[in-house]
């Protein structure tokens, strides 16, 4: 490589790196030509992200796409296509998602499999529900509600799935898998760890190989804080005593879920709720099913926390987490509408309890001192 009148010889890795660079900016901004909007678009797609990154405008889905990056001159770009066309196998037999389930601790017995070959956030959607139906649950009594929690972390599941989706070597012919065994979960992804990054590094420095798919993703507010899930995921599974591995060569990207159960007595694909050792057993005054006899829960509670309830908690989760509490991961802790969440939100700050620093896309929400 020549610097003015000096000529300097690059390494072998910094060749692979100026390559991996290369190459990911052809494949996310390449136009796509195969790509026939009439044809091969999808509304539902188009209208979930709309939904989830709060876009209000009377553009045209194409003009909003070519104000993103994903559109120039009408034509889709690869990023375009993997998150809004109907079937990403037509376009890109490596972007689908593989599932296994086994038996036990190896690969010998598959007792199910999946692949999943929608759009990009369908795909993510379908292979985290798949993860939540054959894991174990147990019910746990949590700030006066009852929930019923996964065996793992579900936020840790979700950003391990995310970080997959998003960081992943398209360029590559290996799909995304996750492995289903009984004592762990494995999520693995092509593409090592760019530009010198070793696993150490991990959770500190922050380098995306796909800038385009990440920032679709923090617009639809999937990710909380950009190159900040690995340090989450670790943080999340230290608070439930639980273990995890990163993997990581030249060619792969691999998490490791320790669950805690032994490859003998797992209770695999078969996600029945458990009473956590939180909750009263062998209590004839108590059915396995709801709590009774408690003043503080009626049947409301148990389901759906009302408003005061919700800002209470909001307020909690600000206090323990330290940084922001995405639209995304209250919508599943709550299960009330999106609006519903920002308006708890705007009346909280309008009492001068919390406050938006930042810009709209990026910005985080914050207790105010």
């Amino acid at each position: 490589m020549r610097y003015g009148t000096d000529t300097q010889k690059l390494t072998t890795e910094e060749v692979r790196c100026l390559f991996e660079r290369k190459n990911r900016i052809i494949f996310e901004e390449k136009e796509n030509t195969n790509f026939n909007y009439t044809i091969d678009f999808n509304v539902e797609a188009y209208t979930n992200f709309i939904k989830l990154s709060g876009i209000t405008t009377e553009l045209s889905d194409i003009q909003v796409l070519e104000n993103i990056g994903l559109v120039k001159n009408g034509v889709f770009n690869n990023a375009g296509v993997l998150f809004f066309c109907k079937n990403v196998y037509k376009f890109f037999k490596n972007a689908t998602v593989q599932v296994f389930l086994y038996k036990g601790g190896s690969e010998f017995d598959i007792l199910d499999s999946k692949e999943f070959k929608e759009d990009l956030f369908s795909n993510f959607k379908q292979t985290f529900e798949y993860l939540e139906l054959k894991l174990n649950t147990e019910y746990v009594i949590k700030d006066v509600f009852r929930e019923n929690v996964l065996e793992l972390p579900k936020v840790a599941l979700r950003e391990a799935l995310l970080n997959a989706f998003s960081h992943r070597d398209y360029n590559s012919n290996f799909n995304i898998q996750v492995h289903i065994y009984s004592n762990r979960v494995e999520i693995i992804n092509a593409g090592g760890l760019l530009d010198n990054l070793k696993i150490e590094d991990l959770g500190i420095k922050r380098f995306p190989r796909n800038v385009l798919l990440c920032d679709m993703f923090q617009r639809m507010e999937l990710v909380e804080e950009a190159g900040s899930g690995i340090k989450r995921i670790k943080h999340l599974m230290e608070e439930r005593d639980l273990r995890v591995d990163f993997e990581v060569d030249d060619v792969y990207f691999k998490v490791v879920f320790h669950r805690n159960v032994g490859s003998n007595d797992a209770n695999v694909g078969n996600n029945d709720p458990k009473m956590s050792s939180n909750e009263p057993k062998n209590d004839p005054k108590m059915s396995s099913n709801e709590p009774k006899n408690d003043p503080k829960m009626s049947s409301n509670t148990l389901k759906k926390p009302n408003k005061k309830q919700r800002k209470d908690l909001i307020l909690r989760r600000l206090e323990e987490n330290k940084h922001k509490v995405s639209y995304y991961l209250l919508l599943e802790e709550f299960g009330v509408a999106r609006s519903a969440i920002k308006r708890d939100l705007n009346e909280l700050k309008e009492e001068g309890l919390i406050e938006f620093v930042g810009d709209k896309r990026t910005g985080v929400w914050r207790l105010k001192r």
